[in-house]
């Protein structure tokens, strides 16, 4: 068997190897680990891209927030709901939330997306 340094994965490096050696791994247990590797990576794109898929399709709707948000518009007299994204320190009453910005969505072209990608801090506005 040659050297394994050969079929290394992306994310694994020369200098990882030779660590593991020092550390008195056998070429077995090295290539055990570097498939491992290579299995929990594969299975990291395919997450990724599973999400992506989801993010970026029409009905896209995290949690059922666009449905809620759409009855929300349709059984009051609003045109629009605000929606924040942000993540508490302290209590709820004693945190300054420094607003960054807004963001205008609308509920019938681009709300689910937009939601799956919201940013922390800004107002996303969604309107009817």
């Amino acid at each position: 068997m040659g050297s394994f340094v050969d079929y290394l994965p992306n994310r694994t490096t020369k200098k990882q190897l030779d660590e593991l050696r020092k550390k008195g791994w056998t070429e077995r247990k090295i290539e055990r680990w570097v498939e491992e590797r290579e299995k929990i990576n594969a299975r990291e794109a395919r997450i990724q891209e599973q999400f992506r898929s989801v993010v970026e399709s029409e009905d896209a709707d995290p949690d059922g927030w666009v449905d809620t948000i759409r009855q929300i518009i349709n059984e009051t007299d609003n045109d629009h709901v605000g929606v924040l994204l942000h993540w508490y320190g302290r209590s709820l009453d004693g945190e300054h939330i420094p607003i960054t910005g807004r963001v205008q969505v609308s509920i019938r072209e681009n709300a689910g997306p937009a939601l799956y990608r919201m940013e922390e801090d800004k107002i996303y506005e969604v309107r009817a």
